[in-house]
C-alpha cells in the first residue's frame, strides 16, 4: 500500500511538471500564420474590411495598414495576404485573374 502511494505521488509529480514546463516553452515561441483571402468587399467599418469570400462567408479584416482602406471600394473583388490575423497585403483582382496592388509597400 505505501508503494503504492509513492508511485501515485511521483507519477503526479511528473504529469503535472511536464505539463507546466510544457506549457512555458510554448509561450515563448512565435507562431506566425498566413493565409490568403479571396472575395468582394462588402463594407468597410472603421479601421476594418468587410469581405464576403467566395463560398459565402463573411469575415471581417484588419488591415495592418489602417491608410491602406484609402485605396479599397465596396464592391471591389480582392485578394487579401493575412499574417496573424491582419491583413498584410490587398490586391485587387479582376475576373481575368489579374491583380492590382493597393499601398505602397
Amino acid at each position: 500500500m505505501r508503494l503504492l502511494l509513492i508511485s501515485m505521488f511521483i507519477a503526479a509529480g511528473l504529469t503535472l511538471g511536464g505539463v507546466s514546463s510544457f506549457a512555458n516553452s510554448t509561450k515563448t515561441e512565435t507562431n506566425t500564420q498566413e493565409m490568403t483571402l479571396s472575395g468582394q468587399i462588402s463594407g468597410i467599418r472603421g479601421d476594418s474590411l468587410i469581405v464576403k469570400d467566395n463560398m459565402g462567408k463573411v469575415h471581417k479584416v484588419i488591415p495592418a495598414e489602417p491608410s491602406e482602406l484609402e485605396y479599397v471600394k465596396v464592391g471591389e473583388n480582392v485578394s487579401i495576404k493575412m499574417r496573424d490575423g491582419r491583413a498584410v497585403d490587398i490586391h485587387k483582382t479582376a475576373n481575368t485573374g489579374s491583380s492590382e496592388r493597393y499601398g505602397s509597400r
